[in-house]
């Protein structure tokens, strides 16, 4: 089951990879909106063009024109206005596409970032439970072989008590009992 769960999080994260990479201009593939479309926008606000054409033209704000958008691929359209991706709107007039890009950029690093992130949560996770479990098995092993050393650690001891009485009741010398015999003091005679 793990291991065809990383398969699916590598597949998703390969497919995403690859979508998230911009075309070549020279694979782009070519409009399907003639450059007289755009054009009867030129000189109009960015509005008319944007919303009219439908996303197939993109409105360069300084010089008040509208161009195809992929005739050329997304990209080049950067070279036909002179403010660059700043100075393109597409889509909407409120967003330039500079921001546009940015803004796309950022939300699906975010996606992909939290989307790695529970992957690797969902797999760690249950590995950690499972280590947990096999951790909290062997503590109680350890502590139950404790206990039993431990067990006869106090059999021993009881043993070897029993059998030092015996030997201090063999000799008649007791715990607080003074016993019948004393130190013997050296004479001077």
């Amino acid at each position: 089951m793990k291991k065809q769960l990383c398969a699916v999080a590598f597949l998703a994260f390969a497919c995403t990879f690859t979508l998230a990479v911009p075309t070549n201009s020279s694979t782009a593939k070519p409009s399907t909106t003639t450059p007289g479309v755009c054009s009867q926008y030129d000189g109009k606000d960015c509005n008319s063009c944007v919303s009219n054409s439908k996303g197939k033209c993109a409105y360069c704000n300084e010089e008040k024109l509208c161009h195809p958008v992929l005739s050329k691929g997304l990209f080049s359209e950067s070279k036909l206005c002179k403010g660059g991706l700043s100075d393109i709107s597409w889509g909407t007039c409120s967003v330039n596409m500079l921001a546009l890009i940015i803004g796309v950029s950022v939300v699906g690093g975010l996606l992909l970032i939290s989307f790695c992130a529970c992957i690797c949560c969902c797999c760690c996770c249950k590995n950690s439970a499972k280590q947990k479990l096999k951790w909290m098995k062997q503590d109680a092993a350890a502590a139950r072989k404790t206990e039993e050393r431990k067990a006869k650690y106090a059999e021993r001891r009881a043993e070897r008590q029993v059998k030092n009485d015996e030997i201090r009741k063999k000799y008649g010398l007791f715990k607080g009992d003074q016993g019948s015999y004393q130190r013997m003091e050296e004479d001077d005679a």
